[in-house]
């Protein structure tokens, strides 16, 4: 198909966005497409010829072109290509990795992911677990819309830039360079369907200091954030007319730098990454060394290995694409529950997913760590404990102020209302008012003498957990089953603290553990009964029948020697009823069984409760808490 070469990799109208005069269509070139078709990818076969591929029942599907009512969708050829492209020798090798990826799980992927990485970059394991994670989390970036940054940090010969690299080798088609403008970044991820690619940035030592950018990464963590620009589409850069253009931000992004960012002068930034510290290490090869081979053979083979992996990630991808992914629910909120919920939900229900929640949660314990000692930190901790002092939430700013001098540091002459802190550097009235108005909702006052600050008290308990240090992340609703089981809440006969929800389940419960008891005693009768040439798969056939029970005797809260010995004691408590003058001669009736809905409760132990009379009445009459014998308190 001949096409004239655009500059643009993608989402840029080719020819110039002139029409196509044989069809009326506008050509756009894309590396991936799915708006209401299967997904197709931009790939090469033979290293050159550009063509969309999609899978179906098992199979590959190549196309050189996608058909839509008014436009057509290109991909990029060879000379197009921002990112490392995809290349395939023939639809053979397609076939190929399709029957690989078959057998493939995010659980598998993972540990093949980890070992490359393990080669290529020396540290601990939840830092590798984080990055493994991270590069397969990049080939379902689209489908979850969310992401956190990765920000590699540390001096010269500390292997950061080689994290870099190893990314740039597996992620999903990444646009890696140093000081990547804006431009650039508006035309890699471009104005239609989003996440065409990752962006991967090379010292990014001085972020603070490029606003546009900044604003870019700031709000490029979730789908849907646009920046609208002014587009000259005009090849002689005149354009009257210069339409306004909207361009995508979203997608994953990973920096390398030898300080991390400031956190206020770029702090919505650093709130959405997560940084490693990269030190002097010693992996076993060096990834820019295995990249420019020189013909080493051992080094060729290292090659494979990555480009093998990569193919076998992008195939897994477009065949698990269409797949749903579940919602949770995660014990953290907020920013903190943006930062780490897609990359759970990825790995959700996976063997690999206890060792990314440890990591996850390290790295947001290093997080609230940095955050806990934070001027905002400290401020806040003052609020409350001045709020309680004075039993009430109105405060002056001289309040605070007095206190914030006490912090070391030293007074500056000529600038009486500002204080030069060690921990926090220059801080001033205004910085502080700021800080209580914008981040603890605090409304500026006057009681005619001083200013004063009102807050509100339940904003502030909201806030607490904010400055609170975290524990581990745990999924709070992992299946529909995961609630308080109550099969054997009230065991027959038994004192229980537990509580119990409706007489229906308390009595098939009760039943259900009663035909346990029969069952088992008549089994103990029939032992010797039973033949020695006994049918095997009548066993079976019974193990099937009993699976339900043991499953749901297994979830109860006591163990099974627990409830033996609870059985037990009921049966010589019921053989000892029949001594008990007692018992025998007070009826049911004439007992004080006190009532608080929806319980029947025992007056001497309060505790002790149940939604039936009868059974408070049983425990009066048979538990060895009441039973006295000649005067004693009865030992069995």
């Amino acid at each position: 198909m001949s096409r004239k070469p655009t500059n643009s990799s993608q989402n840029k109208e080719a020819d110039n966005n002139t029409e196509d005069q044989s069809v009326g269509k506008r050509k756009f070139i894309f590396y991936k497409y799915s708006k209401d078709i299967s997904l197709a990818e931009s790939i090469l076969i033979g290293g050159n010829l550009p063509l969309f591929l999609q899978i179906s029942n098992g199979k590959a599907i190549l196309r050189d072109n996608i058909d839509l009512d008014r436009q057509l969708i290109l991909p990029p050829d060879k000379t197009e290509y921002l990112s490392k492209d995809y290349s395939f020798s023939s639809i053979d090798e397609i076939n190929f990795y399709i029957k690989r990826a078959s057998k493939e799980t995010l659980d598998s992927l993972f540990v093949k992911t980890k070992n490359i990485w393990k080669k290529y970059f020396d540290t601990d394991k939840k830092t590798l677990d984080l990055c493994a994670a991270d590069t397969i989390f990049t080939y379902f970036q689209d489908k979850l819309g969310m992401t956190h940054y990765l920000f590699f940090v540390g001096d010269n010969n500390t292997g950061k830039s080689n994290a870099l690299s190893v990314l740039e080798q597996l992620a999903y088609r990444p646009l890696k360079d140093v000081n990547i403008s804006p431009a650039n970044i508006y035309n890699f991820l471009g104005q239609e369907e989003e996440g065409q690619g990752i962006i991967l940035e090379d010292e990014i030592d001085d972020i603070e200091e490029q606003p546009e950018k900044m604003k870019i990464y700031k709000s490029g963590y979730t789908r849907g954030s646009k920046v609208t620009r002014m587009y000259d589409s005009s090849a002689s850069g005149v354009n009257k007319s210069k339409p306004q253009k909207r361009f995508n931000t979203y997608s994953f992004k990973a920096y390398t730098s030898e300080r991390q960012p400031g956190f206020y002068k770029a702090k919505g930034f650093v709130e959405r990454i997560f940084p490693i510290q990269c030190t002097a290490g010693n992996p076993l090869f060096d990834i820019l060394e295995v990249v420019n081979d020189a013909g080493d053979k051992k080094y060729k083979k290292l090659i494979r290995e990555l480009e093998d992996l990569r193919k076998l990630l992008l195939i897994f991808r477009v065949m698990h694409y269409d797949e749903p992914i579940p919602d949770l629910n995660l014990s953290i909120k907020n920013r903190e529950k943006q930062l780490c919920k897609p990359l759970i939900r990825l790995f959700q229900d996976t063997n690999v997913l206890k060792d990314i929640l440890d990591s996850l949660s390290k790295f947001i314990a290093d997080k609230r760590n940095r955050k806990l000692n934070s001027l905002d930190s400290f401020i806040y901790s003052i609020v409350k404990d001045l709020a309680k002092e004075n039993n009430g939430y109105r405060l002056t700013n001289e309040d605070i102020w007095e206190i914030v001098c006490t912090l070391p540091g030293n007074a500056i002459p000529s600038k009486p209302h500002s204080y030069q802190t060690n921990e926090f550097g220059t801080v001033s009235k205004t910085l502080i008012s700021r800080i209580c108005e914008d981040k603890f909702g605090a409304k500026r006052e006057h009681d005619g003498k001083h200013r004063i600050l009102a807050f509100d008290n339940i904003g502030l308990k909201r806030l607490e957990d904010n400055y609170l240090p975290i524990k581990q992340i745990e999924i709070l609703n992992k299946s529909k089953t995961n609630t308080i089981n109550t099969i054997n809440t009230f065991w027959k006969h038994i004192e229980s603290k537990s509580d119990i929800q409706t007489k229906n389940q308390r009595t098939k419960m009760d039943q259900i553990s009663l035909n346990l008891k029969e069952s088992k005693q008549s089994n103990l009768e029939n032992t010797n009964s039973i033949p020695n040439n006994f049918d095997k798969k009548t066993n079976e056939d019974s193990d099937k029948v009993l699976e339900p029970l043991k499953v749901l005797k297994s979830a109860l809260h006591n163990s099974e020697k627990e409830r033996e010995s609870h059985y037990l004691i009921y049966l010589n408590s019921h053989k000892r009823k029949e001594n008990s003058e007692t018992s025998q001669g007070q009826a049911a009736d004439d007992y004080e069984i006190p009532y608080k809905k929806p319980f029947f409760f025992c007056v001497e132990h309060p505790n002790i409760k149940n939604i039936h009379r009868e059974e408070i009445v049983r425990h009066i009459q048979l538990s060895d808490l009441h039973k006295k014998v000649d005067g004693k308190d009865f030992e069995a």
